[in-house]
C-alpha cells in the first residue's frame, strides 16, 4: 500500500516522463523491470488510490484485494465508492466480478456485443488493451520480434452493429483493390491508406524527391510548412526528442507533435533548426514548466470547448443544407478569422459570410 501511494503521487508529479519515459507505465517497465500487465495493475491501484483515499483502509485491513480493487474500477466514482467498497468488503475475486456484473447490469440492462473474432491463429494472441488512462499504446505478445513478422496473431473485437454496418460498406467500396473481402485485407487497406494520409498532413510527403525546399517562414508566422515538418521529422527519425536528466531520450512514437524549441510566444521561430519532435506527454510536460499547469490546463479546455463549438456550426450548417464538405471548409475559415473565444452565433455568423462570399457554394 505505501508504494502504491508513492506511486501515485510519483504519477501525479509526471516524474517518469520527466525522465525520458513516454508515461509512468513505461518508466515502472523499463526501471522497475515489470511486465506490462504487472506495471498498468499497481499504476491502476495507484490512481484509484489517489482518487479514493478510503481504499487504503481496505487494502491495509485486507478486506479487500488488489485484484478485487481492479475489478471495481469500472464502477467506482465520487458517490457510490464508500458504499461499493463497503459490499465488497471481505468477498472473494470471483464474488465482487458478481457484484460488479449486477451493478453493471442495473445501469445498462441492455448492452449488445456481437463478436467479430479472426480465425485461430497459431503461435502468438494478442493481450486485451490496457486502458487509455493506463498505457500509451496497446501491447502486442508474441514469441520474438522476428518471428512476429512471419506468424499471424489473432485479434478478437467486440463490436456494434454500427461497426459492422461501416465494415460491409468499405468492403463493398474497396471491392476493386481488395477483391478476396476478407476482413483483414480490408482492414490493412484501409489502415495503410489512413497512415499515408495522415503522413502527409502532419508530417508532409514521404518522399524526398518530391518535397519542395522548405522555405524560411515569415517573422512571426506560427504555420509550418510541410516541407519543414518533414525535415524535422527524419531528423528525429520520427521518434520524440526528449532527453531526460539522466541522458534518456525518450523515442516514442505515440502522439508525435511538431514543437517550438523555444516557445512561440517567446519567439521561437518556425524553422527547421527552431522546431523539434516530442511525444504529446513530453510537449505538455514542457509547456506546464514554461507557463505553468493551470494556464495549460486553461488553455486545453479552451481548445475542446471551442472544438465542440465548431462541431455544433458544422451541424447547423448541414441543417441549412450544406454539404459536409462545405461546412468544413467554411468553418475551418470562420475560425482563422473569428476571435479566439466560443461564441456560437459569431462562428455561425461568420461560416455564413465565408459561404456567401462563394459564388460556387450554395445550399444543395
Amino acid at each position: 500500500v505505501l508504494f502504491l501511494i508513492d506511486l501515485a503521487d510519483f504519477d501525479q508529479k509526471k516524474l517518469g516522463i520527466e525522465l525520458g519515459y513516454p508515461s509512468t507505465l513505461a518508466c515502472l517497465v523499463g526501471e522497475l523491470g515489470l511486465t506490462e500487465s504487472s506495471a498498468c495493475r499497481r499504476l491502476t491501484a495507484a490512481r484509484l488510490l489517489a482518487r479514493f483515499p478510503k481504499i487504503a483502509e481496505y487494502l491495509l485491513s485486507r478486506r479487500l484485494s488488489m485484484a478485487s480493487l481492479l475489478a471495481l474500477r469500472e464502477i467506482l466514482d465520487e458517490e457510490n465508492h464508500a458504499d461499493v467498497l463497503e459490499r465488497a468488503a471481505g468477498m472473494s475475486e470471483s464474488e465482487v466480478r458478481e457484484l460488479v456484473s449486477r451493478i453493471t447490469r442495473a445501469r445498462s440492462p441492455e448492452r449488445e456485443l456481437p463478436l467479430v473474432a479472426t480465425a485461430p491463429a497459431v503461435g502468438a494472441v494478442a493481450t486485451p488493451m490496457a486502458t487509455s488512462d493506463v498505457a500509451s499504446t496497446p501491447a502486442l505478445v508474441t514469441d520474438s520480434a522476428a518471428e512476429e513478422k512471419e506468424r499471424p496473431v489473432a485479434i478478437t473485437l467486440w463490436v456494434g452493429k454500427d461497426f459492422r454496418d461501416e465494415l460491409a460498406r468499405v468492403r463493398d467500396l474497396a471491392s476493386h483493390v481488395v477483391p478476396s473481402g476478407k476482413v483483414e485485407e480490408v482492414l490493412l487497406h484501409v489502415l495503410s491508406a489512413y497512415r499515408k494520409q495522415k503522413e502527409r498532413r502532419r508530417f508532409g510527403g514521404a518522399e524526398p524527391q518530391a518535397r519542395p525546399t522548405a522555405k524560411p517562414p515569415r517573422q512571426g508566422d506560427r504555420y509550418v510548412p510541410a516541407a519543414v515538418r518533414r525535415e524535422v521529422y527524419d531528423r528525429e527519425r520520427g521518434t520524440c526528442a526528449y532527453v531526460g536528466p539522466e541522458g534518456r531520450r525518450c523515442d516514442s512514437t505515440w502522439q508525435l507533435e511538431v514543437q517550438h524549441v523555444v516557445p512561440f510566444a517567446r519567439g521561437g521561430q518556425s524553422t527547421p533548426r527552431g522546431l523539434t519532435l516530442f511525444c504529446r506527454s513530453h510537449n505538455l510536460l514542457l509547456a506546464e514548466k514554461d507557463f505553468g499547469a493551470a494556464h495549460v490546463a486553461a488553455r486545453i479546455q479552451e481548445r475542446r470547448e471551442r472544438s465542440q463549438v465548431a462541431k455544433d456550426v458544422r451541424a447547423a450548417l448541414k441543417n441549412l443544407g450544406y454539404g459536409s464538405r462545405q461546412a468544413e471548409q467554411a468553418v475551418v475559415q470562420a475560425l482563422a478569422t473569428v476571435p479566439p473565444r466560443n461564441d456560437f452565433q459569431a462562428l455561425l455568423r461568420e461560416a455564413l459570410r465565408v459561404l456567401g462570399q462563394s459564388s460556387t457554394v450554395v445550399p444543395m
